[in-house]
């Protein structure tokens, strides 16, 4: 009896069991399309028929909206056509129906880095619960990371899902480690991973780019073998990705970088080509293309190539300042290549318009950034080759060469202050001459050169003056010389000047002011005229005294009969006068002083008895010391000293 109702018992519970599942089996079956229903999707998607299998997609979602593999199919669909928001809706939708799923998982994760918001596609790594055998969940929340600035987290991540793959890691997972490593600064790590994704997947075009900047930061700081390694980095992603305007861009950038502006002026060509058909009129890059490749035709034609042209430069490094560029570099080649233009220029309208471009230049947003020093001497060497040829535009550009030096000059601490009066004075002389020229070529208007050109003579002594006070010898002959040449006045003046600066020992600034000092008339100045009277004087009044008093100066007096009874000392006898106390030695005693040789008067029938002038002058000497020796009689006798002792 019990026996018989367990087994009513287990087969009612089986029956309630299978009762209740039917409905769930038939409503499994209701989830997914059939075989014969789904085939025609995937042969369209095979043929790449992506809007034929667009329809289909959507009669089989609309069928079956609970089937997430549909929503998964038709989000990849639309992604590969830009649609990025609908996409999105079906890869979510997926996620939500399986959250298991790997594949909705990455494709949800992937879309909302795509679109933009990389917080959700973490929150995506975060929910997923399923077993991510491939990685690719781990990766897009490593990007998503990564894009997220939380470069920890994504190492993290990324680094976990390497350890899980083993050896077998896509190419993909090596670029996205190698940007983390780059962003931590480990740079030849960085390329280490890159080199390691190429090695699974050569023609990973983004791989070779990054390699490619590595390589030039490298050789930027300084390592010169990553030169080649960076262009030939840059060279493969160029090859890969040829639409890509921002690999010629590169690959030309590095090629300036490294000196070779002709390769860099054909990569750069060709990046602009290719950012004007995509229609790309905005951008960085855009704008640092036109600028390098306006650098790379300035510097060919300054090296005299023929695929440099100054005025094309010009063109493009505007075009860069209209795209926002606004550097030192920008605007000092803009100012080279706008002399550069002139100085080219045939036509002597179009050398003035580029000459006012150089001054608008100076003048615009750039004046902070431009160097006077090195404009000025650019303008200076500009202004050299057209002294003869365009003596106008030569007055101009030496004028815009002084306006140049003299804004560095106004900074009484640069280093180099001497040199930079002198080049001062040397832009003021070019001007001279360029108006000199002028003059020549400009009958109607040479009055008013002549007296530009003086006016320049003028302010190139006063630079060069200037320039020799701060005992600068190039200066110092360069202002002799020129102002030896504009006339006697000048030269005198200028001959004075050298000879203060090297004091008064200068033959040839003593020539030049002989030559010239009478010509010059100085003589008449009241100062000149002052000295020379008083030294006129002097010579008359000597010349009297010595006519009329030939005698008078230091004669003697007459002897006296006093002075000769004593006789004198000899002058190698005399003893200088010496202390009362005497000398003590430790091995020396005093000895009795000697007498001082006298000298007996010569006899009376001498020839110096009858020796005039000779015989005054002895009387003299007699007489003097005949009075000298009454002086010392009449003072009180001192003790003697005793004798020094003999030798």
């Amino acid at each position: 009896m019990n026996t018989t109702f367990n087994q009513h018992s287990l087969s009612w519970l089986l029956v309630s069991i299978i009762l209740l599942a039917l409905p769930a089996f038939a409503s499994g079956e209701s989830l997914a399309p059939s075989a014969d229903e789904w085939s025609p999707v995937e042969q369209a998607l095979e043929q790449g028929a992506d809007a034929e299998a667009l329809d289909l997609l959507d009669r089989i979602i609309s069928n079956y909206p609970e089937w997430d593999y549909g929503h998964l199919r038709r989000a990849e669909t639309l992604e590969r056509h830009g649609h990025l928001e609908r996409a999105l809706v079906d890869a979510t939708r997926a996620f939500e129906l399986d959250a298991t799923n790997a594949a909705n998982a990455s494709t949800a994760a992937r879309l909302f880095i795509l679109n933009g918001q990389s917080a959700q596609a973490l929150e995506i790594h975060t929910a997923f619960s399923g077993r991510d055998s491939d990685g690719w969940v781990a990766y897009y929340a490593a990007e998503a990371a990564f894009a997220l600035q939380d470069i920890e987290t994504a190492e993290t991540i990324l680094s976990g899902a390497l350890r899980r793959l083993g050896n077998d890691i896509p190419a993909e997972f090596r670029f996205l480690h190698g940007r983390i490593l780059e962003a931590n600064g480990d740079l030849h790590g960085a390329a280490a991973s890159y080199r390691r994704g190429l090695g699974t997947s050569s023609e990973h075009a983004d791989q070779w780019f990054n390699l490619g900047a590595i390589h030039r930061r490298l050789a930027r700081d300084g390592n010169d073998a990553s030169w080649e390694h960076a262009i030939e980095a840059f060279g493969e992603a160029a090859r890969l990705a040829s639409e890509d305007p921002s690999t010629w861009f590169a690959l030309g950038q590095t090629y300036l970088d490294h000196g070779n502006f002709l390769r860099a002026e054909r990569n750069l060509k060709r990046a602009i080509d290719q950012f004007d058909s995509q229609g790309i009129t905005q951008g960085r890059e855009l704008a640092t293309a036109h600028a390098g490749y306006g650098m790379s035709l300035l510097r060919l034609a300054e090296r005299g190539n023929v695929a440099g042209d100054y005025q094309a430069a010009l063109q493009h490094l505007e075009q860069a300042e209209a795209l926002g560029v606004a550097d030192a570099a920008l605007y000092n080649n803009m100012l080279a290549a706008a002399i550069g233009a002139q100085r080219e220029a045939s036509d002597p309208e179009q050398a003035a318009a580029m000459t006012r471009r150089s001054e608008a230049i100076m003048n615009g947003p750039g004046a902070e950034y431009i160097s006077s020093v090195n404009l000025g001497l650019a303008y200076f060497n500009s202004a050299l080759n057209h002294v003869e040829s365009n003596p106008e535009t030569a007055w101009r550009e030496a004028r815009l060469a002084t306006e140049m030096l003299l804004r560095e000059s106004e900074n009484n601490n640069h280093p180099h202050l001497p040199a930079l009066w002198r080049y001062i004075g040397h832009a003021w002389a070019l001007a001279a001459d360029s108006a000199e020229y002028a003059a020549a070529e400009d009958g109607e208007q040479a009055s008013d050169w002549i007296e530009r050109r003086e006016e320049a003579l003028n302010n190139a002594a006063a630079a060069y003056r200037r320039a020799g006070h701060l005992r600068d010898g190039i200066a110092q002959r360069h202002y002799l010389g020129r102002e030896a040449d504009r006339g006697p006045q000048h030269a005198v003046s200028a001959g004075w000047q050298y000879l203060k600066w090297r004091t008064f020992i200068a033959p040839q600034a003593w020539g030049v002011v002989l030559t010239n000092y009478g010509a010059s008339e100085i003589w008449r100045r009241p100062v000149h005229t002052g000295v020379w009277a008083l030294l006129m004087c002097l010579f008359f009044i000597m010349a009297c005294k010595g006519f009329f008093f030939p005698g008078s100066i230091a004669s003697p007096e007459p002897r006296s009969a006093s002075s000769r009874e004593r006789p004198l000392d000899t002058p190698s006898q005399q003893r200088r006068p010496q202390s009362n106390q005497p000398r003590r030695t430790a091995s020396r005693t005093p000895a009795q002083r000697r007498p001082a040789a006298t000298r007996t008067p010569p006899p009376q029938n001498t020839a110096a008895q009858g020796g005039g002038n000779t015989r005054r002058a002895v009387d003299d000497i007699a007489r003097r010391l005949a009075n000298r020796q009454g002086q010392s009689d009449e003072r009180p006798r001192q003790q003697p000293r005793p004798p020094r002792p003999r030798r």
